[in-house]
Formats: structure tokens, sequence, C-alpha cells
């Protein structure tokens, strides 16, 4: 099965050229690798786990190197402590599926892995990492306007429960200047019939009274 997903990280050079990085430590996939013209790919493999394990290099079903063999091409080259296999002044004819078997003292195989290593002119390249920037940005971009809607958001609600807090006091305020006017009402119309009733009592007492009294009486009117 071929792993698009565990492609490369492009590091454009200025005086070495483009050298690319492929991650091909997942067994029993094929990793699609790339690398341009002229330039340096470093291939990461399995390390080897022990000095007694065996290991076999191959390039399209070819032995390229092993523990026992000297490598040819001395644009080859494979570090086994650190699993980086490694080919400088790439040409076009680097084209090829490459494999990597790793065997422990016992015979027992510890590790098999693939890759398919692509060659390309610099413009492809250049292109895709463009492309993978532009989607970076985009996520960025996504991520910042999230974040300024949910701020936005808390800002108006903030403000919808400061304007809900003054509604509230102003309502409040108003009951109780209606509550005020309504106790001033209540304590005239209380008091009015008091003075009515003092009136009419002095008014009756006049009428009862002899006549005698009647000047009196209009004197106290």
């Amino acid at each position: 099965m071929l792993n698009m997903g565990a492609v490369l990280v492009l590091l454009i050079g200025v005086t070495d050229g483009v050298k690319t990085f492929c991650n091909a430590t997942q067994p029993y996939i094929t990793t699609q690798c790339f690398g341009s013209l002229g330039g340096t790919v470093e291939v990461h493999l399995p390390a080897q786990s022990s000095q007694n394990d065996t290991y076999a290099l191959k390039k399209n079903n070819v032995l390229i190197a092993k523990p026992s063999a000297i490598i040819t091409d001395t644009r080859y080259s494979f570090n086994v402590s650190t699993g980086i296999f490694t080919i400088k002044d790439v040409k076009r004819s680097d084209n090829g599926t490459y494999s990597m078997v790793i065997h422990n003292v016992g015979g027992i195989e510890i590790a098999n892995v693939t890759w398919f290593l692509s060659i390309q002119g610099l413009v492809p390249i250049i292109a895709g990492s463009l492309s993978a920037m532009a989607l970076l940005l985009i996520v960025a971009l996504g991520i910042y306007c999230a974040k300024k809607k949910s701020k936005s958001s808390k800002d108006t609600t903030e403000a919808e429960e400061v304007t809900y807090a003054d509604i509230s006091v102003l309502q409040q305020q108003g009951q109780q200047r209606e509550q005020r006017e309504s106790e001033v009402e209540y304590g005239q119309v209380k008091v009015a019939p008091g003075l009515r009733q003092t009136l009419e009592t002095k008014l009756d007492d006049c009428v009862l009274s002899a006549p005698k009294d009647e000047e009196s009486c209009k004197h106290s009117e």
C-alpha cells in the first residue's frame, strides 16, 4: 500500500542545493519519497537495535548495501546507528523502489520497510512546498477568525448583561417612585375625611344649639 501521508519535509539550501527528507520507518507499507536533481535525499530508516543485527539494503531488488559489502556508489551512504540512508548529487536514474530488511542474531526478521523514490525538477517541489504553506496559512487564518468571533460573541453577551442590569435598576427605581407617590396620595385621602368630619360636627352643633347661640355659630363659621 502506498503511503502518501509519510512524505517528506523540504529544506532549500543556498549552497548545497535542495535537501529532502523522508520518513520510511513504517513497516510493510510503501512510503512515497521525493528528490530533486542535483540535490540530496535523506531517508530515515529503522535503526539496528544491536550490533549483531544484520541488514540488507536493496534498490529494485538489487543489493546495494549490507554489513559485509562495500557500497560501490560513492553517492550512497548508510549510517547504521542512526538508520539514515543518504543519496547525494541526485540523478534521474535514482528513481526506483528501495527496501531494507533487518534480522537479529537469531535470523528473525525485526524490520522490513519499503519506499519509492521519485526524482523531479525543482519547480514541482517548490510548488508543492508553496501549496503546503498556503494550506498552513489558511488553517492559521481560520483559527484566528474563530478566536475573534468567540471574543466578539463574549463581548456582546457581556454588553447584553450590562444593559439588562441597567434596565432592572431603572425598573426598580420606577417602582419605588410609584410606591412613594401612592403613599402620598393615600395619605392625602386619609387626612381629607378627618377634616370633613370636623366641619360636619361643628355644623351639626350649630343647628342643634339654641337660637341664642346662633350668632356664636355664625362667628365660629
